[in-house]
């Protein structure tokens, strides 16, 4: 709570505010207010200048993610209905928690059919083990993706998880060739899915759009989900620009 108070108080002030005058707000004392302030600075949440503390870079793209992320679902969410609709089966809006190196789902519409396939929103998924995580690691930089790949420890979810990172690398160029990624049983048995991703004006990816389906009847299915999906994803990136 005090770093959230100390970053309410410099930003309700453009021209920053010492430690002597964040002793006051805060009502902290100085040695401690220290110890939250450096690794902000060093995070670049905060810049030093001056003697006086103002709101840096990283919190900037912090507020502008939180933004878009609270606008994204509402957005999204007739195209998440209307993809559900032409499939029959749930889907589900994902971001990426560059951080954390997970996917986020969001939002998604459950499929009406008696046997379905659903995460609840909120969930979180390893990127090696779901097709919203390929398509993120297909389009980050090649070197975010290396750092991802030089620090994940792969842990089975099932039987079909993806446990190393040569059989990752090629599941994602994959998807930098076709532009969708497929899960089979990776993430959870007996379940599958499709995503494709979402690019802003700038083309970057800002979310994946995932279907999701039991494996049977995903296999019998995903040549009439892909062709959905990917022209959905292709008309909603455009309206981006």
């Amino acid at each position: 709570m005090r770093i959230l108070g100390l970053l309410d108080a410099i930003a309700r002030d453009p021209a920053g505010l010492t430690l002597a005058r964040l002793n006051v707000v805060i009502g902290a004392p100085k040695s401690s207010l220290l110890m939250l302030l450096r690794p902000l600075v060093a995070g670049g949440y905060l810049v030093h200048e001056g003697g006086r503390y103002s709101l840096g870079s990283a919190a900037f793209q912090l507020a502008t993610t939180i933004q878009a992320a609270g606008g994204l679902p509402r957005m999204m969410r007739p195209w998440l209905e209307k993809i559900s609709a032409l499939t029959g089966e749930s889907v589900f809006l994902a971001v990426l928690d560059e951080d954390a190196g997970i996917s986020d789902y969001i939002d998604g519409v459950q499929s009406s059919q008696a046997v379905r396939y659903w995460v609840d929103v909120g969930a979180r998924r390893e990127l090696y083990a779901g097709s919203a995580g390929k398509v993120f690691l297909a389009y980050k930089s090649k070197a975010w993706r290396e750092r991802y790949l030089n620090s994940v420890e792969f842990i089975p979810k099932t039987p079909k998880t993806i446990m190393n990172k040569a059989e990752l690398k090629r599941q994602v160029e994959r998807v930098q060739r076709d532009g969708y990624a497929v899960s089979r049983g990776e993430a959870i048995d007996g379940a599958a899915g499709m995503a494709a991703p979402v690019f802003d004006r700038k083309g970057a990816v800002i979310a994946a759009i995932v279907v999701g389906a039991p494996d049977d009847r995903f296999g019998r299915e995903m040549d009439r989900y892909r062709s959905v999906l990917l022209e959905i994803c292709t008309r909603v990136s455009e309206q981006m620009v």
